[in-house]
């Protein structure tokens, strides 16, 4: 059944209003700033913002898709300024910062553990500068030996 004039009127003007609420940063419990969120605070179908295409294949536009363009216009205004209203996106990019920093310090923290440690021989089984390493000729693992449960054969 088609709007009528009014109800047109009406729900572009809810519409209108959440849009600005939600572009403010005023989300509701489990929302994001999107069209969905928007649809759901308006009160209006979410598929009156997307083009519609009839089965000749002609496309027609949403009774609201030029409200949806508007939106994510100065959605992506607001995030070129380096406002973000969503919440979710200041905690998505403060845990990409927190994780940067914490793949540097575990970078810097092996370097020095490892800056500090003798350099392993390249021959399987011993290690320089152990005291049952290279001196005494004898490997560190023995043939039978068990690591992580599974067996070292000799060598053939």
């Amino acid at each position: 059944m088609p709007l009528t004039t009014e109800q047109r009127r009406r729900n572009e003007a809810s519409i209108r209003a959440a849009m600005d609420r939600l572009l403010l940063g005023q989300l509701p419990a489990r929302g994001g700033c999107n069209l969905k969120t928007l649809a759901r605070e308006a009160g209006v179908a979410r598929t009156g913002f997307y083009a519609r295409t009839d089965p000749q294949g002609n496309q027609r536009p949403g009774p609201y898709q030029h409200l949806a363009e508007e939106f994510q216009r100065r959605l992506a205004d607001l995030r070129e300024a380096g406002a973000v209203s969503d919440p979710r996106e200041l905690q998505i990019t403060r845990d990409h910062a927190r994780s940067a920093q914490s793949a540097v310090n575990g970078i810097a923290a092996v370097s020095a553990y490892l800056g500090r440690r003798p350099e392993p021989d390249v021959r399987v089984g011993h290690a320089s500068g152990s005291p049952r390493g290279l001196a005494s000729g004898q490997p560190l693992l023995a043939a039978g030996s068990m690591v992580h449960g599974v067996g070292i054969r000799a060598p053939r």
